[in-house]
């Protein structure tokens, strides 16, 4: 049973994990992406522990510390993690966690349809200025990748 058990709780292939996270009223995770990001969406009060520098490429500190910068999380650090220190970040978290589910409600990030729609919409407006436009005079610098979407608009706009 303990493989079977590990796997349900740590994310087996056939993991529950967003039923036990939806279902939480609080999370203690690591600071992966993966996890962060659904924290954010089910908009759940949280500590991040993240890795620490000696065990990973730093990332998830880069990601817990920008979660708490937005007021979205609590950043224990894996050396600092004591039962103490872990119960007071758990206690204050709890007793704050509206604070913590108003600013998640807040991001821009929340809403990846209307983000990923937009986008789209604005390539689709870019197209047809680039194709029907005949007062760009250096089309070959205009790529039309969606990351590129804000540099085109003004470069249309000076037209």
């Amino acid at each position: 049973m303990g493989q079977d058990l590990d796997d349900w709780i740590f994310g087996g292939q056939s993991s529950p994990l967003k039923h036990l996270f939806a279902a939480a009223d609080l999370i203690v995770s690591r600071a992966g992406a993966n996890s962060i990001c659904e924290i954010l969406a089910l908009r759940k009060p949280n500590v991040l522990i993240p890795l620490s520098a000696a065990a990973s490429r730093g990332d998830q500190i880069l990601n817990a510390n920008s979660f708490a910068k937005q007021g979205y999380s609590t950043v224990l650090e894996e050396e600092k993690v004591t039962d103490a220190t872990l119960f007071d970040a758990i206690h204050d978290t709890y007793e704050n966690r509206r604070t913590f589910i108003d600013s998640m409600e807040k991001s821009h990030l929340n809403n990846a349809i209307d983000t990923i729609m937009k986008l789209i919409n604005d390539c689709s407006l870019l197209q047809n200025l680039w194709t029907s436009s005949t007062k760009i005079v250096d089309k070959s610098s205009m790529t039309m990748p969606w990351c590129s979407v804000n540099k085109q608009k003004k470069k249309l706009s000076k037209v």
